[in-house]
């Protein structure tokens, strides 16, 4: 096992670029830590929910007569229990096929030990998923929001929230693994390896596409999440106004969710795409010592190995895709504010 560890780590060295997409990857991270520590310096305990007023929701509709109350909070509990149904569909989507790919390039790279590899991976993992989960931190408002949801609707809101913050980091070191490891093998030349570059391009947007399904999908569950929060009880709001600001402060925050998601699916696939585009150049260049940019677009587009303008157009809008996400509770409150 130890000389496997250590072929492994030479191997790893000799490809540095292999590991571009990790390192933008633990890059937005760390960012995103030090966003929501700069946010959390505001007071913790400043609250927008009177916490006299304490109850369930069934008990305070009882009390208050109003039944639009509990047909309005199970509504959308319906649409947030939908959310996480469907991101959690694509955990399970994005593990599978990022193992996949995983498997499919190692054996490709004539990489051995490969039930090794993912016993390591795996157990990063769930090193991850641990500490997300004991160590889950988001804003002080929208904690103590979630605290008064989690009273009002009596469902674990903050267990949910911690398991899906592990899982999610399960996931994306599952898709960042598989990132890097499409990119391992840069051998061989001619017709052959063009296949296998061509092959590998594939991989690389089929992971694309299924991390932007995924963040999306993350996106619209922080926003249905939300979105349940603004619709408790008017009156359990400290004044008039408080329960609007919350449905700001939740379109705010997935706007900033969706910018964050955007900068992590950029800070992988962006070093990858250059990765892939450097070495179709080589290939390129090994076997036409002379050209010009035209012969050579030509002969890349012709190999499978280069974009065409209709993927370019498809995968900008898959990066974009979380950002747009977040950004469409905000233009939806616009439009119904200005047509109001």
């Amino acid at each position: 096992m130890l000389n496997s560890i250590r072929s492994l780590y030479a191997f790893c060295s000799s490809q540095p670029a292999t590991f571009l997409p990790l390192f933008g990857a633990i890059s937005v991270c760390l960012l995103d830590i030090i966003f929501t520590g700069s946010v959390n310096l505001t007071d913790p305990t400043f609250n927008l929910i009177d916490n006299k007023k304490e109850s369930s929701i069934t008990t305070f509709a009882s009390q208050t007569g109003n039944l639009e109350i509990i047909v309005d909070e199970f509504k959308n509990r319906l649409l947030y229990y939908f959310s996480e149904l469907t991101v959690t569909f694509f955990f399970l989507i994005t593990i599978l096929v990022s193992a996949y790919s995983i498997y499919i390039s190692l054996r490709e790279a004539k990489i051995k030990n490969i039930p090794l590899i993912f016993a390591f991976i795996i157990i990063i993992g769930l090193g991850l998923f641990t500490f997300a989960f004991y160590n889950y931190k988001t804003y002080a408002l929208m904690e103590n929001l979630l605290n008064a949801l989690e009273r009002y609707s009596q469902v674990p809101v903050s267990l949910i929230n911690r398991i899906q913050h592990g899982i999610s980091l399960f996931t994306i070191l599952f898709l960042v693994t598989a990132f890097c490891a499409v990119l391992i093998n840069d051998e061989g030349s001619g017709k052959q390896a063009a296949k296998l570059l061509r092959a590998e391009r594939l991989r690389l947007k089929t992971l694309l596409y299924l991390g932007a399904a995924l963040l999306v999908s993350g996106v619209a569950a922080i926003y249905f999440s939300d979105r349940w929060m603004g619709h408790m009880p008017a009156e359990i709001f400290i004044s008039n106004d408080a329960n609007k600001a919350v449905a700001e402060i939740g379109n705010i925050h997935t706007t900033v969710k969706g910018f964050f998601y955007t900068l992590l699916l950029l800070s992988i696939y962006i070093p990858a795409a250059l990765v892939f585009q450097l070495r179709g150049e080589s290939l390129y260049f090994a076997e036409n010592h002379e050209g010009t940019i035209e012969h050579k677009n030509k002969w890349m587009e012709e190999n499978g190995i280069s974009l065409t303008l209709k993927e370019s157009f498809a995968h900008t809008a898959a990066l974009f895709a979380p950002l747009l996400t977040g950004l469409s509770g905000s233009v939806m409150e616009i439009i119904k504010t200005t047509f109001a």
